[in-house]
């Protein structure tokens, strides 16, 4: 039957004649069985982002690489959503992706030792890829007892009965094959009785005999036993339609369908957003106010709202958005021309670019703003075209969100396809938070990812079907939150929207809501507008001045003993124990202020050293240097994550960060050999010196001014000149007793002292601040302490290879700095494919096994150097010994962050990525103490000084066969462990104290 064979019916008259909704609560019934019977994952593939809608605290990921899903299965959760967007996909397209997810999914299902359950999340207006997305999931998981069809979605008026769908408009009940909907250019359909829907998009596959349905009699009068029985009668083959007309019905559907389950029967699901929270067993609450979200007061900068939905409920609620703020000066209006927009790429480009300029005015001058498209569809010939126009008018409003660099007081994003892309190509979000519903049917996530652009910016999916005329006015007036004393700016209201198509009346109240009293106060940096030449100058500088300093503390090791044990010691050293400290000083002070001081502090000093005249003032201008570089590193990264946008570029300029330190270290060892073959050393440290002048200078002048992301924020001072004082004078003492013998009085005094100062600076640490540099509560992270002791043991043994690879060559082997620079070339080509297989390995293998990986590489390595022949080709063992070394770096570093960040809690990422990014550069430094110790004693006794370097890199030796014992018996990630480490009160931290502390760091290579 058509759709006109179904009359438009009353809405509450027709409601209020079927039977009694059933008296108990079928959640609690759900509630019990969720958690004591063995129920299967839920993994809900949602076409577009809008799926979400009556969810709370749960994951949606965008992203479905293997290491994603195993670290999602391996969270403490009953299930989590997928975004697929297939919704915006021609079927070909469609039917590849959802196959591409189904297998990774089934593998990391697999892996985990879970079995999952399947929802195929679709529009409750009956639009999308089906029967083809069930077909898929059918192939890959193999072929369920029935299908589930359950569009009902209470919060946009959906409703099912007498298996006939009905959509409410207004005070009416319209029948779904009626509705502008079912006239969509690229899913349009006829029928609104769903046995006929399913018949209409799979002509001739289903019989009568194998469509079924779960009718509202069944559901209110026999409850979840009822149901329990229908569905063990049906065949398999079914399709098994849901009817529902409100919450309580799709309750008790769902709790007779688990006892079903419970019993062997399994099912695949095609539904809307109301059967995915009911399974997961989520209650609902009440819209997020603008206070829980914590939004910064007084207001920095405006919202932006975005809106590509074509739909007339979207234009109507467009319509009373600029009536009520616009027309009050509250709104800026900035609409994007679609007929120019696909009119030419020239034409196309011209309107992003003046949009992205006229937003970005508003934005940073307080006011919200409006960038909605030209309100006349414009479709194609066919289904294909018309679905292209969209996806290229989606594309035009993510290059908008993409180039605009002021940070927005929160993201509205109008419709599916704009949302979703807005939320993966926009914001470039891998992994968000249902924090819950900005307003009914209405979802609100977070992302905290490093990663993510516009971190902890709320942002909100609004369907482009969903709510009243005034829906959308309501999470505009929740998320001002103006401070009584901040006016806001009037913005020309030019733009007009012409008179839409009327859906309804309005449906929707709109309460007052005043900001809250003693609210914490955060701002976010912001970038200037800066034209992409600018940009791409300012990340080549930020790389540069990272190339720098790697530069010159690598070249000490080049400089031999009489240069080089200083400057490789002193330099590590004061760089890994001062790292820490300076990405949270960058978070309070400004990442651009503190990169500058530190590359002005390293340019000072790297010039100082040149005209010292002293060998221990040398000593300590070098150690000094150090400081410079660590306030470099952590700060450069935040700072190219602010300036470039999400996407290929700032993914390049990361891995160009991140080979900066290798090629740093080849370049410092091969400039100084150079410089001592035709000069003196010191010309060497005049030329860095103003190589780091103009360098940062220029950066200088480019980089705009930006304000710290947590200025009113705390640092713990007290703590950390404690566990500097402590870190330093421990690795000094260890350094310095070859040289001076334990003998000598200070050694065995500053042992003691460095030893106090740990256990004073734990003691501050956990009772004497509120805001401690290190909560010692992480070190409780299943793993963590092990894995940390491994990635310390792992870069002792590499800062003691590679000393002792340097003495061997030139001291044994009589070689020039310069021929050890070019025998070190296998490093530099050697680290760069280290990093492309670490990438290719995250998905393919467990991070503790490409842990194990590195440090084989070590091992063998420091073997070969250990026991290499006095006269011997470069070929037989050391040149294998650089090249397998090569990889150690790179790999541990990668594998420690993988499980250091799977280990710890949310709000720990930061502090346990910058702890593996420290004992890097500190494992170096102490690595060579313990090890010139062990060389001096063996040398001495045996009056041999080739003896005291096999005994050194032995040492090596033994602490990487302790690391590789200790990750492949210790350092494991088990389910079990998990539990217990989600937190909800993390879910809504807004402070970003993370944010370039060390997490995001690439690896720094060995120096």
């Amino acid at each position: 039957m058509s759709s006109c064979d179904y009359p438009v019916l009353p809405r509450e008259p027709t409601l209020a004649q079927l039977p009694a909704e059933y008296p108990s609560d079928a959640q609690n019934d759900i509630a019990h069985t969720l958690s004591t019977a063995s129920v299967r994952r839920l993994v809900v593939l949602d076409d577009d982002p809008t799926g979400t809608q009556t969810c709370h605290d749960i994951a949606v990921l965008t992203v479905w690489d293997m290491a994603t899903l195993t670290a999602e299965f391996r969270q403490a959760s009953r299930g989590f959503f997928i975004l697929t967007n297939s919704r915006a996909l021609p079927p070909l397209a469609a039917e590849k992706l959802i196959r591409e997810i189904c297998e990774n999914v089934a593998q990391a299902a697999t892996a985990t030792g879970q079995s999952v359950d399947i929802v195929l999340r679709g529009d409750s207006t009956l639009r999308g890829h089906f029967p083809l997305e069930a077909d898929v999931a059918e192939s890959v998981f193999g072929p369920a007892d029935a299908w589930v069809l359950a569009p009902f979605f209470f919060q946009g008026g959906r409703y099912t009965i007498a298996d006939v769908h009905y959509v409410a408009e207004g005070d009416s009940l319209v029948p779904a094959g009626a509705t502008q909907f079912a006239r969509d250019a690229t899913f349009g359909y006829r029928s609104s009785n769903l046995r006929d829907y399913v018949q209409e998009k799979a002509p001739g596959r289903f019989g009568a005999g194998q469509l079924h349905s779960v009718s509202i009699e069944d559901i209110r009068a026999g409850g979840p036993r009822a149901v329990y029985e229908r569905l063990q009668s049906v065949p398999k083959g079914s399709v098994v339609i849901v009817n529902a007309a409100a919450e309580s019905d799709m309750h008790v559907f769902v709790a007779g369908l688990l006892l079903a389950e419970a019993e062997g029967k399994r099912f695949l699901y095609r539904t809307g957003a109301a059967f995915v929270s009911t399974r997961l067993g989520v209650r609902a609450k009440p819209p997020i106010s603008a206070a829980e979200l914590q939004l910064p007061r007084p207001r920095t900068t405006g919202g932006l709202i975005i809106a590509g939905s074509y739909v007339p409920k979207t234009t109507a609620q467009l319509k009373v958005l600029t009536d009520r703020r616009g027309g009050a000066g509250a709104l800026a209006i900035i609409e994007m021309d679609v007929e120019r927009l696909i009119a030419s790429p020239e034409s196309a480009e011209q309107v992003v670019r003046q949009v992205v300029q006229e937003t970005e005015a508003q934005l940073q001058a307080g006011q919200d703003t409006l960038v909605m498209t030209s309100r006349k569809l414009i479709t194609g010939d066919n289904e294909l075209s018309s679905l292209a126009i969209g996806t290229g008018v989606a594309q035009a409003l993510v290059q908008v969100l993409q180039r605009i660099q002021v940070r927005p007081r929160y993201i509205i994003a109008k419709g599916g396809i704009t949302s979703s892309d807005a939320a993966t190509k926009g914001l470039n979000v891998k992994r968000a938070w249902i924090v819950g519903q900005a307003a009914p049917g209405v979802p609100l996530w977070r992302c905290d990812e490093p990663t993510s652009r516009h971190r902890g910016v709320p942002f909100v999916v609004f369907p482009g079907n969903v709510g009243g005329e005034a829906t959308l006015f309501i999470p505009a007036i929740h998320l001002e939150v103006i401070s009584p004393a901040t006016s806001i700016p009037r913005a020309s209201t030019d733009a007009r929207l012409p008179t839409p198509e009327r859906g309804g009346r309005p449906q929707d109240t709109v309460e007052s809501h005043s900001p809250a009293e003693g609210q914490p106060v955060f701002t976010h940096a912001q970038l200037r507008a800066t034209t992409k030449s600018r940009q791409i100058a300012i990340t080549a500088l930020i790389i540069l001045s990272n190339l720098i300093q790697m530069t010159v503390n690598f070249a000490g090791v080049a400089g031999g003993r009489q240069l080089g044990e200083a400057l490789h010691m002193k330099e590590t050293l004061t760089q890994g124990t001062f790292v820490l400290m300076s990405g949270r000083v960058g978070d309070v002070y400004g990442h651009r202020k503190i990169l500058l001081c530190g590359g002005a502090w390293l340019t000072a000093c790297t010039l100082a050293s040149a005209f010292c005249t002293d060998f221990y003032a040398f000593v300590a201008m070098r150690a000094l240097s150090g400081v410079g570089g660590a306030c470099i590193m952590p700060n450069a990264v935040a700072m190219i994550a602010t300036t470039n946008p999400p996407g290929r570029v700032r993914n390049l300029s990361l891995g160009l960060f991140g080979a900066s330190a290798p090629l740093g270290g080849y370049l410092g060892a091969l400039f100084l050999g150079a410089f001592l073959e035709r000069t003196e050393w010191k010309w060497f440290f005049v030329f860095i010196a103003g190589l780091g002048a103009v360098t940062f200078v220029v950066l200088w002048v480019l980089s705009p001014r930006e304000p710290a992301v947590d200025r009113h924020g705390k640092i713990d001072w007290v703590g950390s000149a404690l566990g500097t004082g402590a870190l330093i004078l421990f690795n000094f003492v260890w350094n310095q007793a070859p040289s001076v013998g334990w003998a000598t009085p200070y050694e065995i005094t500053l042992l003691v002292i460095s030893i106090v100062l740990f256990a004073l600076f734990n003691a501050w640490e956990k009772y004497g601040t509120a805001h401690p540099i290190m909560p010692l509560d992480i070190f409780r992270a299943p793993c963590f302490l092990t894995l940390l002791l491994v990635v310390l043991l792992n870069y002792m043994a590499v800062g003691t290879l590679i000393w002792y690879q340097v003495l061997w060559l030139q001291d044994v082997w009589r070689w020039t700095p310069l021929q050890f620079a070019v025998g070190w070339t296998p490093f530099v080509v050697c680290g760069t494919a280290a990093a492309c297989l670490a990438a290719w390995l995250i998905p393919r293998l467990a991070a503790q096994w490409i842990l194990a990986i590195g440090t084989v590489t070590i091992l063998v390595s420091t073997v070969l150097m250990a026991t290499v022949p006095l006269r011997q080709s470069y070929w037989a063992q050391i040149f294998p010994s650089v090249v397998l070394f090569a990889f150690c770096p790179d790999l541990v570093y990668t594998a420690g962050q993988i499980i250091a960040s799977n280990s710890v809690r949310r709000h720990q990422q930061g502090i346990a990525g910058s702890l593996i990014g420290t004992l890097n550069l500190y494992g170096n430094s102490l690595g060579l103490g313990f090890a010139s110790t062990i060389e001096v004693q063996i040398a001495r006794a045996y009056d041999s000084p080739v003896l005291g370097y096999r005994a050194a890199l032995y040492f090596g030796v033994g602490i990487s066969a302790v690391a590789l014992l200790l990750d492949v018996f210790f350092v494991r990630l088990v389910k079990d462990e998990r539990e217990g480490w989600e937190e909800d009160v993390d879910l809504v931290d807004v402070s970003d104290r993370a944010a370039a502390t060390g997490a995001q760091l690439p690896s720094q290579g060995v120096v």
